[in-house]
């Protein structure tokens, strides 16, 4: 099964989130050590069903996802635009991919 991780929420200054821990991209800001989108990555590898994974909205060199095989895609517009963009990623590693 390929998994679609939506990454692409952006702290803006004027964020409590951003005030608290200066992180500019929702996705990264840390948790127990680790950026939020990690614990999402480690939690769906775990489970043991996912084959592939696109995460949208965050680039590989803003967080070290190495360990997995994570593929990414830059945004391309709004929510339903980078969730299509995704699809397109998801389908082009795993031409069989379908919908659950």
């Amino acid at each position: 099964m390929e998994a679609i991780i939506t990454a692409g929420g952006i702290n803006r200054p004027d964020d409590p989130l951003y005030a608290l821990t200066g992180v500019e991209k929702k996705a990264l800001i840390p948790l127990a050590g680790k950026p939020m989108v990690t614990w999402i990555v480690e939690a769906l590898y775990g489970s043991g069903i996912i084959n592939n994974m696109v995460i949208v909205g965050l680039k590989p060199t803003e967080i070290d996802l190495t360990a997995f095989p994570v593929h990414f895609v830059e945004p391309v517009g709004g929510m339903i635009d980078n969730i299509l963009a995704a699809l397109a990623k998801a389908r082009a590693i795993n031409p069989t991919a379908q919908k659950m």
